[in-house]
């Protein structure tokens, strides 16, 4: 009747007499927030609190007599984490642990807790017991932080690798562009599918450069108004040549389903991205199987949330977007690791298919999950926010303009601190019968401007440059160049450099890596433009 008695509070073990356990107990029982529960040696469980009962979901009288295993996930039970756990807080006294468990309802859940080994006064062992919070929220916020923080990351690096490699793609695919061009190459049937070959693998590199600003959510977008339907079924019809026989594709997207506000070409990529994955996941059984694409709208709710972990989605109406597969589905380190760039369970991760679609979704203030589907196979389920969404500015371009072969030996000033770069833009002008002069930062093109003056037809500049950059150089530009036109061109790929580009007003844009007729046909239209105005001028004067 008074044998001492080990009991659970939060941070410390007490050893108490009998009579006070009346008191503990109850205490325990009005703690809600801390799942409190004594278990016999064999990890069956004994006592169990009214927290246990909220963060677990099962009554006292359910789960008395179970094992405590049934409280860990699978993965852990398959890999003996509980008899682990027992085991150390035996040999040691006291294990702690932060993991997953799982409630009654199946809903995974982040749990801390301890555990000790409970004995009576003669110090056998009788049982243990176990406290615990749930933390989810807690490391909800703190995941999301820590990806907020990656994902910045990412972008500055994603930013500045897009900024170096279009500058040598710019070199390179021009350069094969001209060498096409060349007599001795356009007759040799081997010369022109050598360079054929090498323009597909530098556009290739273009388009891999493209996925990881998207991943990074640093491209250019335009957004507008869409109808989901006809995006999904135009992107299926650019993969049918990557969709085997076999498969059959259902596309079932609700008549009513309203109006979808994104930029029609990342709309088409991520439905293609979550296709080409679902295509992949049925060659691995057979390369048979149904890829279903359906969509319609949602009402966001608790439960729906549950599904994507790491959103901070709001309350309200989201369209969804779900394709599905009936291939082998997804295991726990798949489904965990889905969109990671490169990640494949199939072979070598070779491209940022899932990863792309990710930044796609956050890119329009929404979310996705992977699960795997009632029947076999996987789901990917996107939603997107339903309503106005505020329309972003198109990508800089320029306005088509014919293009005419110079012979009156008008002169262009170039300005970029890559010589590759520099020295191509110097051939194109050259070949339209310009006269070029070049210039390495915003510095020397100032000096040269002041010397040549009125000479000068037409400024190429590039925006991101040493000692002084396009930006700063422009409007210094137009004092010493009243009425030339300036061509300002770039390889960055940021929110910064749009800015930029806006605030100084070129005549014209052009943004790396460009086409021969591209660069030409925007020097074409900022000459005309000035054209243009100094016509306007004299006509008012």
């Amino acid at each position: 009747g008074n044998a001492p008695v080990w009991i659970l509070v939060p941070h410390e073990w007490y050893r108490m007499r009998a009579d006070t356990v009346d008191d503990l107990t109850l205490l325990l029982q009005c703690a809600n927030d801390y799942a409190a529960f004594t278990t016999d040696r064999d990890g069956l469980i004994m006592g169990w609190n009214r927290g246990a009962e909220l963060i677990h979901g099962y009554t006292a009288e359910e789960i008395r007599g179970k094992s405590c295993n049934l409280l860990f996930v699978d993965e852990d039970r398959e890999a003996g984490v509980p008899e682990l756990e027992r085991a150390l807080a035996l040999r040691t006294g006291r294990a702690e642990n932060e993991r997953w468990h799982i409630r009654k309802n199946g809903v995974r859940f982040w749990g801390a807790g301890q555990m000790v080994a409970l004995r009576d006064r003669t110090g056998r062992h009788v049982g243990y017991g176990k406290i615990m919070r749930d933390f989810t929220r807690r490391r909800e916020l703190e995941s999301a932080h820590i990806e907020a923080q990656r994902m910045e990351g990412v972008g500055v690096l994603a930013g500045g690798l897009a900024h170096l490699f279009n500058n040598l793609l710019t070199a390179n695919l021009g350069n094969i562009e001209m060498l096409l061009g060349l007599p001795e190459v356009r007759e040799s049937v081997t010369a022109k599918r050598l360079g054929a070959e090498a323009l597909k693998a530098g556009q290739r590199m273009v388009d891999l450069t493209q996925q990881v600003l998207t991943y990074a959510g640093k491209t250019r977008s335009l957004f507008q108004p869409l109808d989901l339907q006809k995006e999904a079924r135009e992107a299926i019809a650019g993969l049918s040549p990557q969709v085997p026989a076999r498969i059959e594709v259902r596309v079932d997207i609700s008549d009513s389903c309203p109006a979808i506000v994104g930029d029609a070409t990342l709309i088409r990529q991520l439905i293609s991205a979550l296709a080409v994955n679902a295509v992949e996941a049925m060659s691995e059984t057979g390369g048979r199987g149904t890829l279903r694409i359906t969509g319609g709208m949602d009402d966001l709710t608790a439960e729906t949330a549950q599904r994507f972990r790491g959103f901070d989605l709001l309350p309200g109406r989201y369209i969804h977007i779900e394709v599905s597969d009936t291939g082998s589905g997804l295991t726990p380190a798949a489904q965990a690791r889905a969109f990671d760039p490169f990640y494949s369970t199939k072979f070598q991760g070779r491209g940022l298919g899932l990863a792309a679609a990710l930044g796609i979704v956050r890119m329009h203030g929404g979310a996705i999950s992977g699960r795997n589907a009632q029947g076999g196979g996987a789901t990917f389920e996107t939603l997107l926010p339903a309503g106005e969404i505020w329309s972003q500015a198109a990508a800089p371009g320029w306005a088509p303009a014919p293009v005419s072969h110079r012979a009156d030996g008008s002169m262009a000033l170039v300005v970029d601190d890559e010589e590759l770069v520099r020295s191509l833009i110097v051939r194109f002008l050259e070949t339209e019968g310009f006269v070029t002069v070049q210039a390495e930062n915003g510095q020397q093109a100032l000096r040269i401007a002041e010397r040549l003056g009125s000479r000068l037809s037409v400024v190429v500049l590039d925006l991101a440059m040493p000692e002084m950059d396009g930006a700063r150089a422009l409007p210094q530009l137009r004092e010493r160049l009243p009425g030339v036109p300036i061509v300002l061109m770039t390889g960055l790929v940021s929110a910064e450099a749009d800015a930029a580009m806006q605030a100084v007003d070129p005549d014209a844009r052009v943004v790396k890596p460009f086409t021969f007729d591209q660069l030409t046909s925007a020097v074409e239209t900022a000459m005309r433009g000035a054209q243009r105005t100094a016509e306007e001028s004299r006509t008012t004067s």
